[in-house]
């Protein structure tokens, strides 16, 4: 005869036994749940991949659906009317149109400055030679001729260097007269009959 201890042992070895197996089972579930979310993302993950691989043969084989297509006009549309108030018309291009179509600008009236009145006598035009020349009160500059090649001369003076020809106007209103070659070396004559020579820098 089963005593009541060694019944009520079996009851709570059954029990613990069922609970073990209950928790066997949730461990089990938990496992294969993480391992289904892990082979969603492989699967994912290959298929990104062969997608990436296969996508440019396709295209190589299917150029005419990416390739670059020109625009093409049909030529059979309508023109669309657009409203007066726009200055852009594009029934109007082309065509010809009179001045009263242009409208008047509004110009700023107010005078910025003085000119003289055209039709007075008094007011003339100063011929270039009567014009006075810029610095008319310096002294007169020295010059010294550096280099002569070609029919040109390189002179200086204290303001730097000019390349002069025979007509050229020098800054004392002179004008180069003839470059020459006497026994003396290369010198330039003026206008005013001064002799330039040659300096000891270009001998």
């Amino acid at each position: 005869m089963i005593s009541l201890r060694e019944r009520s042992n079996g009851i709570l070895r059954g029990l613990l036994e069922l609970n073990d197996k209950s928790q066997a089972a949730r461990r089990k579930r938990r496992h294969l749940k993480e391992r289904s979310g892990d082979i969603i993302v492989a699967g994912l993950g290959i298929s990104l991949g062969l997608v990436c691989a296969f996508f440019p043969w396709y295209v190589f084989f299917n150029q005419d659906q990416f390739g670059i297509r020109g625009v093409q006009f049909s030529g059979g549309g309508s023109t669309q009317v657009l409203p007066e108030n726009l200055t852009y018309q594009p029934t109007l291009v082309g065509q010809g149109f009179s001045l009263e179509d242009v409208p008047l600008l509004e110009l700023d009236r107010i005078a910025t400055g003085a000119v003289p009145d055209a039709s007075d006598p008094s007011v003339g035009e100063v011929p270039l030679s009567d014009q006075p020349f810029p610095g008319d009160d310096l002294p007169v500059p020295e010059y010294r001729v550096v280099h002569v090649a070609n029919g040109r001369a390189m002179i200086e003076d204290e303001e730097g260097l000019y390349i002069v020809q025979a007509g050229s106007l020098l800054p004392d209103k002179s004008r180069v007269s003839t470059i020459e070659q006497r026994r003396e070396g290369w010198v330039v004559v003026t206008s005013d009959d001064k002799i330039v020579p040659l300096s000891g820098l270009g001998r």
